[in-house]
């Protein structure tokens, strides 16, 4: 599993943390990509708590986090704030990784669940853990939610696509006008 992201508290990093901290989860490792305001804390975390099935990896080359994206089992977005068009869940689409994300906000809207990924009640440490633990014990369903999220990427996310979605914007506007 990995989180690539900003290590601050609206993006629900104590609720990943506390997650991936309880005793079912103990033995599933999270790649933690990203630096922020509550990177000491998380660090100091993992020590006291010796959790080592979480790797704080800090800021490292994209091509980096999209090969480690790409062979994850998912991604998971545990925001709290509300999040205008979250790229990272893209970018994970893009990688053909599920996403496990927050329900709320636009992660709603994005996240399919049981076809691009699934959703966990915002801010639930326990539900996110039962979600992670689902699709650890269910990785040809994982394989195809991540098809099936490359395949929502190809569909309505390549540059491409917004491209031409831009030019058609552009007709009406010229054509209304006229």
């Amino acid at each position: 599993f990995i989180y690539v992201g900003r290590l601050s508290e609206e993006k629900g990093i104590d609720t990943l943390i506390e997650a991936f901290s309880r005793e079912e989860v103990r033995n599933i490792k999270l790649k933690i990509y990203g630096s922020g305001p509550m990177e000491n804390k998380i660090k100091d975390i993992l020590n006291t708590k010796g959790l080592l099935n979480i790797e704080l990896l800090g800021f490292r080359p994209r091509e980096e986090v999209v090969k480690a994206m790409s062979s994850a089992i998912a991604l998971v977005f545990p925001s709290i704030c509300l999040e205008s068009f979250p790229m990272t869940i893209i970018e994970s689409f893009s990688a053909g990784t599920p996403v496990i994300a927050s329900d709320f906000g636009n992660m709603k809207s994005l996240v399919e669940e049981g076809n691009t990924g699934l959703l966990f009640e915002k801010g639930n440490p326990k539900d996110l853990a039962e979600k992670i633990l689902f699709l650890y014990h269910n990785r040809e369903l994982a394989y195809e939610m991540g098809k099936n999220a490359r395949e929502e990427y190809l569909q309505k996310y390549t540059p491409e696509v917004n491209y031409n979605l831009l030019m058609q914007i552009y007709e009406e506007a010229i054509n209304t006008n006229t």
